[in-house]
């Protein structure tokens, strides 16, 4: 049981442990690699060993409150996900398209260079790739398309009748 487990954590494991399980439900997830961005490389994350050490500790306690606890070792991953499905976002597109784009990066990344363990991408290498990305010129076309309809819509909708009494000012050469 879960709670024997816990009672035998001495009381710096235990403020930890109300750390880590806040962390995952508030965030959905842990990385074991936190970038530094002064220092430009990534350190192992104290937290995410925390949970390697007592994750049965932590997936039992988080089941009986109706989580799931996944460790994925090959991409250095904790998360957790609701078993009654509360904690799920809809996504839009634009939005879908940018995790798309950056999935496939990671990907080509990966695939290029299978000894590193984080791929760095720069901000413009990801908007040339989605100003390149057909998936994404169909949806700045359908998104132009939704503006034209609106504008058709409020056109159709406006109140003529106003206009009876306007009289249109001559402009002169």
């Amino acid at each position: 049981m879960w709670y024997n487990d816990y009672v035998n954590l001495n009381n710096s494991e235990k403020e930890r442990f109300r750390k880590v399980v806040n962390y995952l439900l508030n965030k959905t997830y842990m990385l074991r690699e936190i970038f530094e961005q002064r220092d430009r490389v990534g350190k192992i994350n104290a937290d995410y060993r925390y949970v390697e050490r007592n994750f049965e500790l932590i997936e039992s306690y988080l089941e009986l409150a109706g989580y799931k606890v996944e460790k994925d070792d090959a991409n250095g991953i904790i998360s957790i996900y609701s078993l009654y499905e509360y904690n799920q976002t809809r996504l839009d597109k634009f939005t879908t398209l940018m995790a798309l784009t950056l999935r496939g990066m990671y990907d080509d990344a990966k695939e290029q260079n299978n000894s590193k363990s984080s791929v760095f991408v720069k901000v413009s290498d990801v908007v040339v790739k989605m100003l390149d990305d057909k998936l994404y010129q169909m949806y700045i076309k359908a998104y132009q398309m939704s503006l034209k309809c609106h504008l058709l819509i409020f056109i159709i909708n406006y109140n003529f009748s106003s206009l009876s009494n306007y009289k249109p000012v001559a402009f002169l050469n």
